[in-house]
């Protein structure tokens, strides 16, 4: 990663992207990168497509799997009051 300094940025201009920043409750810097990125159009995918791309690696369950191992793993939710005695 590269990093680069801007000179004499105008007053108005900061003030603006201070309160962008503000607003978006993160920095100054995270912010002006989400502007450049916008404005080159080079915006980071979401989540969600970066989920899609690693789901062959993570695997995925259906409904029916879900329920299946929820209920497999009922039992150590269990508690055996005689065992604690």
């Amino acid at each position: 990663m590269k990093s680069f300094t801007i000179h004499k940025l105008e007053d108005e201009t900061y003030a603006r992207l201070e309160d962008l920043a503000r607003q978006e409750r993160t920095s100054i810097n995270k912010t002006a990168k989400k502007l450049l990125r916008r404005v080159l159009g080079v915006e980071d995918e979401s989540a969600g497509e970066r989920r899609r791309r690693f789901e062959r690696f993570l695997g995925t369950w259906t409904e029916a799997q879900a329920a299946e191992f929820e209920e497999a793993v009922q039992v150590f939710g269990e508690i055996d009051e005689e065992s604690w005695q």
